[in-house]
């Protein structure tokens, strides 16, 4: 299995694994979370006809544990295109699973990117952009978490 808290250790492992240096999988991932939220609560509620009453996070935990590990798979899925037969070694999971992992991952993903309206630079670094890009991705890290009030100097 692949040892992702070693591979999130170093800018050079973090890209060559997922496109991202560090940072960037960092302010992704605080983007990620709050999109991975939303997308769970709506489907429980597709399913049960209710909110969720307890934490997303308690119950049954499956092979992929922590939002950084969910994140590092779909980003991994997409940077080698790898197929769902073959994904089952780098994470231990059955081929149904990896199906399912992927199938479940990757629409917050692309909520997230479609909140910052930057979906059209997605493949690009952010060191990368303009000033005026780099703003919007500062704005777009404030807005996503949908605060009551946000304060712009």
């Amino acid at each position: 299995m692949l040892n992702i808290s070693f591979i999130l250790s170093k800018d050079e492992h973090c890209r060559s694994h997922t496109w991202l240096a560090l940072g960037e999988f960092a302010y992704i991932l605080n983007l990620y979370e709050v999109e991975y939220e939303l997308h769970m609560n709506e489907l429980y509620e597709k399913k049960h006809g209710k909110k969720r009453t307890r934490k997303l996070w308690w119950g049954r935990w499956g092979k992929l544990k922590t939002i950084e590990e969910k994140l590092f798979f779909i980003m991994y899925f997409l940077k080698t295109y790898q197929t769902y037969a073959t994904l089952w070694w780098p994470f231990e999971l059955p081929r149904s699973k990896a199906y399912n992992w992927v199938g479940l991952l990757l629409p917050p993903l692309e909520n997230a990117l479609k909140k910052t309206n930057l979906v059209d630079v997605k493949n690009r670094l952010i060191q990368n952009l303009s000033k005026g890009y780099r703003q919007r991705v500062g704005i777009a890290q404030a807005l996503v978490s949908d605060p009551e009030l946000l304060i712009l100097d």
